[in-house]
């Protein structure tokens, strides 16, 4: 199976975490934790095994935001956008 691109992986993680009502939590947890960032990517290591069975592929794409500053902010853009806005 071919990797994803980060923005591929960004789009794709930012429409689930919508389309199950965590868009605007998330956006919130990961805009307070921005400083925090590369030590996220760190925990994501340690607990991606865990959460390997509930999040299947998503938890690589995760980490991968998480660790790239540029995928991390337009992941914060992504989950702040109201997708029916975006349809006009």
């Amino acid at each position: 199976m071919a990797d994803t691109s980060p923005t591929e992986a960004v789009e794709s993680l930012a429409k689930e975490l919508r389309r199950r009502g965590l868009g605007a939590p998330v956006r919130l947890l990961l805009d307070a934790h921005r400083p925090l960032r590369p030590l996220l990517g760190d925990a994501l290591t340690f607990i991606g095994p865990t959460l390997r069975p509930i999040l299947g592929r998503g938890v690589a794409d995760l980490e991968r935001a998480v660790r790239d500053p540029a995928a991390y902010e337009r992941l914060i853009d992504d989950l702040g956008e109201d997708p029916a806005e975006t349809r006009r």
